[in-house]
Protein backbone atom coordinates (compact mmCIF):
# COMPACT_ATOMS: atom_id res chain seq x y z
CA UNK A 1 0.00 0.00 0.00
CA UNK A 2 1.22 3.61 -0.90
CA UNK A 3 0.98 6.45 1.41
CA UNK A 4 -0.20 9.11 0.19
CA UNK A 5 0.87 12.48 2.32
CA UNK A 6 -2.10 14.29 1.91
CA UNK A 7 -4.80 11.14 3.10
CA UNK A 8 -1.70 10.85 5.85
CA UNK A 9 -1.92 14.54 6.91
CA UNK A 10 -5.37 14.47 6.88
CA UNK A 11 -6.12 11.39 8.80
CA UNK A 12 -3.90 13.15 11.65
CA UNK A 13 -6.22 16.06 11.79
CA UNK A 14 -9.36 14.77 11.66
CA UNK A 15 -9.61 13.77 15.24
CA UNK A 16 -8.72 17.59 15.88
CA UNK A 17 -10.80 18.86 13.14
CA UNK A 18 -13.63 16.90 14.55
CA UNK A 19 -14.05 14.45 11.71
CA UNK A 20 -12.59 11.54 13.30
CA UNK A 21 -14.75 8.14 12.60
CA UNK A 22 -13.27 4.79 13.95
CA UNK A 23 -12.76 2.29 11.57
CA UNK A 24 -12.16 -0.44 13.66
CA UNK A 25 -14.08 -3.79 14.29
CA UNK A 26 -14.42 -6.22 17.40
CA UNK A 27 -14.80 -9.85 17.18
CA UNK A 28 -18.57 -11.18 18.56
CA UNK A 29 -16.72 -13.99 20.09
CA UNK A 30 -15.12 -11.56 23.18
CA UNK A 31 -18.72 -11.68 24.44
CA UNK A 32 -20.14 -15.13 24.55
CA UNK A 33 -21.91 -15.13 27.46
CA UNK A 34 -23.73 -12.15 25.71
CA UNK A 35 -26.79 -12.69 23.46
CA UNK A 36 -25.65 -11.08 19.63
CA UNK A 37 -27.84 -8.00 19.64
CA UNK A 38 -26.56 -6.79 22.95
CA UNK A 39 -22.64 -7.86 21.84
CA UNK A 40 -23.21 -5.62 19.06
CA UNK A 41 -24.69 -2.55 21.44
CA UNK A 42 -21.65 -2.78 24.00
CA UNK A 43 -19.56 -3.19 20.70
CA UNK A 44 -20.74 0.22 19.32
CA UNK A 45 -20.85 1.59 23.04
CA UNK A 46 -16.98 1.05 23.51
CA UNK A 47 -16.42 3.07 19.84
CA UNK A 48 -15.82 0.40 17.66
CA UNK A 49 -17.16 1.00 14.10
CA UNK A 50 -17.96 -2.83 13.03
CA UNK A 51 -18.21 -6.12 14.08
CA UNK A 52 -16.85 -9.50 13.31
CA UNK A 53 -19.36 -11.84 13.61
CA UNK A 54 -18.07 -14.93 15.21
CA UNK A 55 -19.95 -17.62 13.34
CA UNK A 56 -21.21 -19.42 16.09
CA UNK A 57 -22.41 -16.92 17.68
CA UNK A 58 -25.17 -16.99 15.72
CA UNK A 59 -25.43 -20.83 15.20
CA UNK A 60 -23.66 -24.35 15.88
CA UNK A 61 -23.94 -24.46 12.15
CA UNK A 62 -23.76 -21.17 10.54
CA UNK A 63 -24.15 -22.54 6.90
CA UNK A 64 -27.72 -23.60 8.00
CA UNK A 65 -28.56 -20.28 8.12
CA UNK A 66 -31.73 -19.40 6.36
CA UNK A 67 -31.73 -16.25 4.10
CA UNK A 68 -34.06 -14.58 7.16
CA UNK A 69 -31.91 -15.14 9.82
CA UNK A 70 -28.99 -13.99 8.12
CA UNK A 71 -30.99 -10.54 7.46
CA UNK A 72 -32.17 -10.26 10.67
CA UNK A 73 -28.43 -10.66 12.21
CA UNK A 74 -27.48 -7.92 9.43
CA UNK A 75 -30.52 -5.80 11.00
CA UNK A 76 -28.98 -6.32 14.26
CA UNK A 77 -25.75 -5.16 13.38
CA UNK A 78 -26.90 -2.35 11.22
CA UNK A 79 -29.52 -1.22 14.20
CA UNK A 80 -26.83 -0.99 16.43
CA UNK A 81 -24.73 1.33 14.14
CA UNK A 82 -21.97 -0.77 12.98
CA UNK A 83 -20.66 -2.09 9.86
Amino acid sequence: MRMIRRRFLLGCAAPLLGQWQSRLSFCSGAFAEMRFPEACKVTRRTGYAGIEIEPAHLSADPASLSPAQRREARRIVEGAGLR
